[in-house]
């Protein structure tokens, strides 16, 4: 339930670090700095205390695939053509954020899930990573590891979820906190933007019989920070921040310029500025 992308300095002036932390089907509040009250994530929440926590941040798409694409493309699902699981992001599809920050002098690495190919339990081909160098993934995690199986029985035989699902929120913030140790160990910290998001939600507790496709809270809504250079200290943002403006978000914060297709906006940097709009039709594609 995670993916990180990763990039490192370019030449003079130094372009900064970015890592995306993305995991998936996490609920906006499971963390300690939305008021859950139980502690798992203490990671998340020093880097939302530090840099700028997105109170109101939505994902496009609840559900892995489309969102996914969304995040790579910059484009809505309707415009990809991954509308659902189970299409592959089209190799000739208009670049890609790995594609774009090449070109713009980065080294790109992809680890975790990918979700955007139709492998199964496969290696994904290099023609279908999306224009990532360094690749340690596979298309679908569930696939190719042994089954987390996690379900309790209370005293009327009913079953329960909840210990699995928060005790692996719990790892994510360990492994989040391992990335940090690392970028400071490796003197980047004042050079590395680091993005936290998810791809969607999950109804789990709420609206169990639903799962995560209906566009309820619960599966909309996801966890988001960014801490770095042009991000520390902003506090908590109340701007309403979609999934869909993250890639032109992570190019600016490059300083590479944003693509005519993309469909988001760029998250300004400083407090009370607007977001700046895109030239790009807007109205023929809804995510």
């Amino acid at each position: 339930m995670g993916v990180a992308r990763i990039s490192r300095l370019g030449s003079a002036p130094k372009k900064p670090n970015i890592v995306v932390f993305f995991t998936d089907q996490q609920r906006w509040d499971v963390t300690g700095a939305s008021g859950n009250p139980i502690g798992l994530t203490p990671n998340f929440d020093k880097m939302a205390a530090r840099g700028a926590y997105l109170e109101n941040f939505f994902t496009c798409q609840p559900v892995c695939g489309p969102a996914r694409s969304c995040l790579q493309t910059g484009m809505f699902a309707t415009q990809t053509g991954c509308w659902h699981n189970g299409i592959p992001l089209d190799r000739n599809d208009p670049d890609t954020l790995a594609k774009l920050l090449k070109r713009g002098g980065y080294d790109t690495a992809y680890i975790g899930k990918w979700h955007l190919a139709t492998t199964g339990t496969r290696p994904v081909p290099p023609e279908q990573r999306g224009g990532y160098d360094y690749w340690l993934a596979s298309d679908v995690l569930e696939f190719t590891s042994d089954a987390y199986d996690v379900k309790m029985y209370d005293t009327n035989e009913r079953a329960v979820h909840l210990p699995g699902y928060l005790g692996m929120i719990k790892r994510l913030d360990e492994a989040l906190g391992r990335l940090q140790d690392a970028i400071k160990s490796l003197g980047l910290d004042d050079n590395t933007v680091v993005v936290f998001a998810s791809d969607h939600g999950n109804h789990f507790k709420t609206r169990n019989h639903e799962y995560k496709r209906s566009c309820h809270e619960a599966s909309i809504r996801i966890p988001g920070a960014i801490q770095g250079p042009g991000f520390d200290g902003l506090g908590r943002v109340t701007d309403l921040v979609s999934l869909i403006d993250l890639p032109p978000t992570v190019l600016d914060v490059a300083g590479l310029p944003v693509p005519a297709q993309m469909q988001g906006l760029i998250w300004q940097t400083k407090r009370n500025m607007p977001m700046l709009p895109l030239t790009c039709k807007l109205g023929s594609s809804v995510g």
